[in-house]
């Protein structure tokens, strides 16, 4: 057996060779510090705790004593999904007017979203129309949009629709206003049979509406059958000139179902303005 004295050494390490592997070793547990996660039970509130730098304040993930799950950057609270599952956006507490950060981001699409969305079960994606400045949601089978400022309610009773008053109309036999047969304190619209009979109204639309919603309340005098309303416009634009004739809506409205009851029936119709051309 040979003791430690009796061993030659195979080479002599020189003295720069030295600071060299220092210099590595000290870079390796650099980079082995960089890359700790570690979990903890020692936060004040007695969760965990994962950390990407060891020490470091860049990144929290905590579940705090409330049984919360908590982001945090820098040692400030970015988000916060509560155990009985309510989520908090961008950290807790106010902006302030004048910030700059802090906002929740969410994607938006130029113009009028449609493509149809993925389906998860009990949920419903939403998306910013940026070219409209209107939010849209989808409700499994069309994109709904939600909180338009520029929803106009125009309610108009049969009398208080004008008649077409030259040959420039596209239709000028009047279908007239007459009192209800059932109801003597209703005015309606006698439309005729077989004769396309028409009756006029003004339409004020908003900047960024995008579609325009016609509800009817109607019923047959006698026999049923199916009626189809049938649209014209002309368009008075601000500040320019207006059409010079009236153009017929491309897009058509359904049949009208009149039962041969004297009951009446209300239906309603959304077309989308692009669709009128």
């Amino acid at each position: 057996m040979q003791t430690l004295e009796q061993i030659e050494p195979q080479e002599q390490i020189a003295a720069p060779d030295l600071e060299v592997l220092r210099v590595l070793v000290d870079l390796r547990e650099h980079v082995l510090q960089k890359q700790r996660i570690f979990l903890s039970n020692g936060s004040a509130s007695g969760g965990f705790e994962m950390q990407t730098v060891a020490g470091g304040n860049d990144l929290h993930w905590l579940i705090d004593g409330a049984n919360d799950l908590i982001l945090k950057t820098n040692s400030v609270i970015r988000g916060r999904m509560t155990s009985g599952g309510n989520h908090f956006l961008s950290g807790e507490g106010g902006l302030a007017a004048s910030a700059t950060d802090g906002f929740p981001y969410v994607t938006s699409v130029a113009g009028i979203p449609t493509g149809t969305p993925t389906s998860e079960t009990n949920m419903s994606p939403f998306v910013l129309n940026r070219t409209d400045n209107i939010w849209y949601f989808y409700d499994g089978a069309n994109w709904v949009p939600i909180g338009n400022p520029a929803l106009v309610d125009l309610q108009l009773m049969a009398e208080q629709t004008g008649v077409p008053s030259n040959a420039a109309y596209p239709v000028t036999v009047v279908a007239p206003i007459i009192t209800d047969a059932n109801d003597g304190d209703l005015k309606v619209a006698a439309y005729d049979d077989t004769t396309e009979e028409g009756r006029s109204f003004d339409l004020f639309i908003p900047p960024g509406a995008t579609r325009i919603e016609f509800q009817w309340k109607s019923r047959g005098d006698g026999s049923s059958g199916n009626v189809r309303p049938k649209g014209y416009f002309k368009k008075y634009p601000d500040g320019s000139a207006p059409d010079s004739a009236f153009t017929a809506f491309s897009a058509a409205f359904s049949d009208i179902a009149i039962p041969a009851t004297a009951d009446f029936v209300y239906d309603m119709e959304i077309l989308t303005l692009p669709a009128l051309a």
